[in-house]
């Protein structure tokens, strides 16, 4: 397998590292809703995993939030 997505943009390593905390907060909250959305859209419901992905978003809405407010 070969990916062809352009190494400037791809999810990986260097390019996450370049990131500011900010961008990666942001990115991380919206991470997290969207595996929430797609849980609850999941044949497999489970509901102590879908608990423990809310827990970890109220945490990174709030370090969001923090950046936020250092402008």
């Amino acid at each position: 397998m070969y990916d062809l997505r352009p190494k400037e943009s791809c999810p990986c390593f260097d390019n996450l590292a370049k990131k500011t905390p900010e961008q990666l907060s942001k990115l991380l909250v919206s991470a997290l809703k969207n595996q929430i959305e797609d849980l609850k859209k999941c044949e497999y419901k489970d509901p102590i995993f879908e608990k423990g992905l809310i827990k970890e978003l109220e945490k990174a809405e709030k370090q969001a939030a923090n950046y936020g407010g250092k402008k």
